[in-house]
């Protein structure tokens, strides 16, 4: 599983276990537009990542990434209070993303590289929504280790050894040696092994 659909799905969960938002209006990249009557809500989003290996590894690839996480919160607009019910919302979602140990731990991050917000209004009159979108940069490292096919199946050894008496000891014609001695190896096989992984 790709790092930002993990992040993604784990940043929902959380998100919706801390109850910001009633009714489950938390959203996995909604694309299409919610409306005023179905505000607040929430809408989790990993728009951007970057990969560099400014460490110069050559043999795996291996990359110091940058997550752009994303939470747009919408909330009606019809009246002059939405901005401060806004950051209310946008004060709870910071607390539930930054101030969680345990989901933090479960980031598998190195850092927060940053913390943006930018808001924006669309719509007329009662149907009017803001957007407060809080972008969060993570920061990690990511390592592609090389995937080798698994070809093995079988093997079977021979061990042709040495005397186990006394190695310097010869056949029975060799300077020092005795009837039946060998120094070996000899072409004589004294041991064996054999080897199935799938038995």
């Amino acid at each position: 599983m790709l790092e930002r659909k993990r992040i993604r799905s784990i940043t929902i969960s959380q998100l919706e276990a801390a109850g910001i938002v009633a009714g489950g209006r938390v959203y996995n990249s909604r694309v299409y537009p919610i409306a005023a009557t179905d505000c607040p809500a929430l809408n989790v989003f990993t728009p951007s990542e970057t990969g560099k290996n400014d460490r110069g590894v050559r043999h795996v690839p291996t990359f110091e990434r940058e997550l752009t996480l994303r939470v747009d919160i919408h909330i009606a607009a019809k009246s002059d209070t939405w901005a401060d019910a806004g950051d209310d919302l946008a004060e709870g979602v910071i607390a539930a993303l930054m101030q969680d140990p345990d989901f933090i731990a479960s980031l598998g991050i190195s850092n927060f590289s940053f913390q943006n917000t930018n808001i924006q209004a669309s719509g007329e009159g009662a149907d009017s929504v803001a957007t407060i979108m809080l972008e969060f940069g993570l920061a990690y490292d990511e390592f592609y280790e090389p995937t080798v096919s698994d070809a093995f199946e079988a093997t079977d050894i021979g061990l042709d050894a040495i005397d186990p008496a006394d190695a310097n000891t010869g056949h029975e014609d060799d300077p020092g040696g005795y009837p039946g001695g060998s120094p070996g190896p000899d072409g004589r096989i004294e041991g064996h092994i054999s080897a199935n992984p799938e038995q």
